[in-house]
């Protein structure tokens, strides 16, 4: 009796050892920055081009303009205590500040370099702000927009007592970021944000894990989505069905351009159809066909560059 209750003991220990382990692996690989203190925009620049051969020298030229563009670099402390830190691109024409949003374990190079050019014609200064726990700014964990909404928030506050409460913003976002910038509305925006631009956001890290277990890693959702929602509590903080991207643009007052691939397999196209049918503000919303995650631009640049200056100049 004695030696089966303590092998039985013995087994539950191994059980919950194995438990918290897959679960520290499975928050691990989903919510911290691969070689995060190693970083650069120069290694990500490879990354890129590996990730997206046809497109390689866009991203160069990308890379360029910005190298060739004065730039501060600038900071602020997040409301839960974290460094954040960035790179502002003055324009002197001064028609206002677009503040970009990369994605997921990406950089602000890396994903928004490509349209920094376009951005800048226009008369607009460029706030790339590194997303907390990647590159240059602190953090342990990303959050999906649970906590980053409020950083981009706090970047637009940044820009507002710096150049002047007149001054337009334009939000942009990319991915993951795009989940930021959307979310971000309800987190307390300056009345000088003017509109927000969101291209392949998903509805909710819920929604979008269970969409790449099932269908990119083959994966069942009992147990190891349950898992990694637990480790999201336990150790990072916050909860996967947060933000709740469709719920908060049913209370949204900023005017909003939806963008996304039609063959975008990661981030269904259908999760931006779902915020734009819930979104309550002014609204417009652009699919490209044949485009993949994050390349809406890329693969139609004429396009979308028509969409978005359409739509800036209607709002600033």
């Amino acid at each position: 009796m004695e030696i089966a209750l303590v092998i039985m003991i013995v087994s539950v220990v191994v059980f919950l050892s194995a438990l918290a382990y897959s679960t520290a692996k499975l928050v691990q690989f989903g919510c911290v920055s691969p070689e995060k203190k190693h970083l650069t925009e120069e290694k990500m620049l490879e990354v890129r081009k590996k990730q997206m051969p046809d497109y390689a020298g866009v991203f160069e030229k990308g890379y360029e303009y910005l190298a060739s563009l004065p730039v501060e670099n600038v900071e602020i402390r997040s409301r839960d205590g974290l460094m954040l830190r960035g790179e502002l691109f003055a324009n002197p024409a001064g028609r206002g500040t677009v503040i970009m949003f990369h994605g997921f374990r990406s950089s602000p190079h890396a994903d928004m370099s490509p349209v920094c050019e376009f951005y800048y014609s226009l008369g607009f200064s460029l706030l790339l702000p590194a997303q907390r726990a990647h590159c240059a700014s602190e953090g342990k964990y990303l959050t999906y927009g649970a906590k980053e909404r409020y950083d981009c928030a706090d970047w637009a506050d940044f820009i507002s007592e710096k150049s002047g409460k007149d001054s337009p913003i334009v939000l942009d976002g990319i991915s993951m970021g795009a989940a930021t910038v959307l979310a971000s509305v309800s987190a307390g925006l300056p009345e000088n944000v003017k509109c927000i631009i969101a291209d392949c956001g998903f509805t909710s890290p819920k929604d979008v894990f269970r969409h790449v277990m099932k269908t990119m890693m083959h994966l069942p959702k009992f147990p190891l989505y349950y898992l990694f929602a637990m480790g999201c509590r336990l150790f990072c903080g916050f909860s996967v069905k947060e933000p709740d991207v469709t719920e908060i643009m049913k209370s949204c007052s900023v005017p909003v351009l939806f963008v996304h691939g039609e063959a975008d397999t990661l981030v269904p196209c259908d999760m931006s159809r779902r915020n734009y049918d819930a979104c309550a503000a002014e609204k417009r919303i652009v699919t490209v066909p044949g485009a993949n995650h994050g390349e809406s631009y890329l693969k139609d640049r004429a396009g979308c560059e028509k969409a978005l200056r359409e739509f800036i100049d209607s709002y600033v």
